[in-house]
């Protein structure tokens, strides 16, 4: 019974302590300079930033 208790949080407490991050594949030259920068501080998710001419080379990517 105990393990059945203890097992959520253990669950959450992994979720908690994993580096949030966020990929996002977009047109070039689609988003602001500070964009980026200003997502980071306002949530905290680092994103990593990558861009694509065609979408073939979105496919290629992803």
């Amino acid at each position: 019974m105990r393990t059945l208790l203890l097992a959520p949080l253990m669950l959450a407490a992994s979720v908690a302590n994993a580096a949030e991050t966020v990929k996002i594949y977009n047109w070039s030259s689609y988003v602001a300079p500070d964009t980026l920068k200003n997502f980071q501080q306002a949530s905290g998710i680092v994103p990593t930033y990558d861009v694509y001419d065609s979408n073939e080379t979105l496919d290629g990517k992803l």
